[in-house]
């Protein structure tokens, strides 16, 4: 994702410094049983000098405003894991999971959104949620001279902070006013094909969870961008 501002000053305009990333990464990957279990798995460690993040930059008119900036020095470590099985040839499950600790590694001052200056040092990066994952099944079965079938999917997110926090529990507004929470979404779908054509029922979010996907605070107010609510449809395809 590349941060973009509405700018009021020169200053937001000032290059930021190119980045640089030193990555090690090890991983696997094994298919079991006569292919009816891949397993996949990684783990990294992201060590960066100079990130690029969304941050301010003081002016002498306006004061805090939004820019590209650098932080020194941070690292970002994880694995992850996937799974795709067939106990028989009608059922699928597929599922991953992901975790990734960002840090800020030492000193780093920055004014947070309402534009309270403000050491950073060990926060994780905005928009950076540890923890993600899915879980999806499907069944196949035969329906007269057609072939039908049902699936899910169920996605988690953990939550996260919009941008840097002030982390005093004393601070008007609270530093978490614009934290994402976690949240979990669950889709289904139904349908059935022959040959080069299929038709499909959906519905995603199908218990209408109310989440936001981001928040900022904009002059005087803090807007929060609402994820989609249930939604259904039907998809008709054709492959010539």
């Amino acid at each position: 994702m590349f941060p973009t501002v509405a700018t009021s000053s020169f200053v937001q305009l000032e290059p930021a410094r190119q980045e640089q990333l030193t990555a090690y990464e090890i991983g696997a990957k094994s298919t079991l049983f006569d292919r009816r279990l891949q397993l996949n798995g990684a783990v990294f460690y992201y060590d960066y000098k100079d990130k690029q993040i969304l941050g301010a930059l003081n002016d002498l008119v306006f004061g805090a405003l939004p820019a590209l900036v650098n932080v020194p020095k941070s690292d970002v470590k994880g694995f992850e894991l996937s799974v795709v099985a067939s106990p028989t040839p009608a059922l699928q499950f597929s599922g991953g999971v992901s975790y990734a600790k960002s840090r800020v590694k030492g000193d780093y001052f920055n004014f947070d959104p309402f534009g309270r200056l403000a050491n950073f040092k060990g926060q994780p990066f905005p928009s950076a949620p540890p923890w993600s994952g899915f879980v999806d099944a499907q069944y196949n079965f035969p329906l007269g001279n057609l072939e039908g079938y049902v699936g899910g999917t169920v996605n988690y997110q953990d939550k996260t902070n919009s941008f840097f926090y002030v982390t005093d529990p004393e601070a008007d507004p609270p530093g978490d006013i614009l934290e994402q929470k976690a949240r979990t979404l669950v889709d289904l779908r139904a349908g059935i094909e022959k040959d080069n054509w299929s038709l499909q029922i959906w519905g995603r979010n199908v218990f209408n969870k109310w989440y936001w996907n981001g928040a900022k605070h904009v002059q005087d107010v803090v807007l929060r961008y609402t994820g989609m609510p249930a939604t259904y449809g039907m998809t008709f395809s054709w492959k010539m």
